[in-house]
């Protein structure tokens, strides 16, 4: 009711442990801000912005003990807000990057290399190459430093994603030659960015907040061992009913002691078209295929070209 008293009970901890504490914890709180020791860190925090020019910020939301980080609108009242799951964006940025950067006719072009020698071109491209190594293996850090150092802004709609990257700083990283010949005309300002379009899909769940990524040119594989695991189940199962004599999903149930509807929902998995697992498991399949969606679904169908176009794979010749 307002009231304080004097607690009775001896200290939990000692002033002088509490003390060094509470020192600690604002050391760590001004760290925070710039990121410099955060585990997972947002690679885009500052870099990323809709179409419409408005930010989007780094949020994150917890479930069953799990973090999940997102890109969000912060303005009130949009029409079509952004919610963006955070490791995928980053994944097409990063790979967008490093097929950038790997693309040596490209920065040929786009790098204007044709007025140097063709050994300082060599050079150029070979510390391009050695860049996107360093950008893949270096670790979260350095690609958040990576990223504050060469990329002005990236901008995102629901058609692409525009990677705007600083010419000057990529310039002294790959280390080209600065020229007092200007690649721009009399009267007009250098340019000192280049623009990368990613071309992307998106697909909305929910309420129209969340938007997660499909199919993308600049999508790196990636091996859902839950899925695999999924498929391999299902070949198990229909295999031991049709080489082994199992009489009843009961009894396959009984001897791997398994729910019954749990083999029920994974036996049909044995019948995906050849391709598909081949897909599932070179880390190919699109980004929304995951086991709960095909645990949810009531029928698989039969014919292997209405999955492919159920799932969104590639049709076959």
């Amino acid at each position: 009711n307002g009231e304080r008293y004097p607690g009775e009970h001896e200290p939990i901890i000692d002033l002088e442990t509490w003390n060094a504490v509470q020192t600690q914890l604002d050391q760590n709180a001004v760290v925070r801000l710039r990121q410099s020791n955060a585990k997972v860190p947002s690679l885009l925090a500052g870099l990323l912005f809709a179409d419409d020019g408005h930010r989007l910020s780094p949020s994150h939301a917890t479930k069953s003990g799990r973090r999940y980080r997102y890109y969000v609108s912060k303005k009130e009242r949009l029409e079509r807000p952004w919610r963006l799951p955070a490791l995928e964006i980053e994944k097409v940025v990063l790979s967008g990057l490093r097929s950038f950067l790997n693309d040596g006719p490209r920065l040929f072009a786009d790098l204007c290399l044709a007025r140097f020698a063709p050994e300082i071109v060599e050079t150029v491209i070979k510390n391009a190459a050695d860049l996107a190594d360093r950008v893949r293996d270096g670790g979260s850090a350095h690609q958040r430093e990576t990223f504050l150092l060469i990329i002005e802004r990236v901008e995102v709609s629901e058609a692409r994603v525009r990677v705007i990257l600083k010419i000057p700083t990529l310039s002294a990283l790959l280390q080209i030659p600065r020229t007092k010949k200007n690649s721009h005309k009399p009267g007009e300002a250098p340019n000192n960015t280049l623009q990368l379009d990613l071309d992307i899909s998106f697909k909305r769940r929910g309420a129209g907040t969340k938007l997660v990524l499909t199919n993308s040119p600049a999508r790196e594989p990636e091996i859902d061992i839950s899925l695999i695991a999924a498929v391999a189940k299902g070949h198990r199962w229909f295999s031991e009913i049709k080489q082994r004599g199992v009489q009843s999903v009961s009894q396959l149930s009984e001897c791997h002691g398994v729910d019954r509807t749990e083999i029920g929902r994974l036996i049909p998995l044995a019948f995906l078209a050849p391709d598909i697992v081949e897909d599932i498991l070179n880390g190919r399949q699109p980004i929304d295929l995951t086991v709960t969606r095909l645990k949810r679904m009531a029928d698989l169908p039969v014919s292997w070209s209405e999955q492919r176009k159920l799932f969104r794979f590639h049709p076959q010749p």
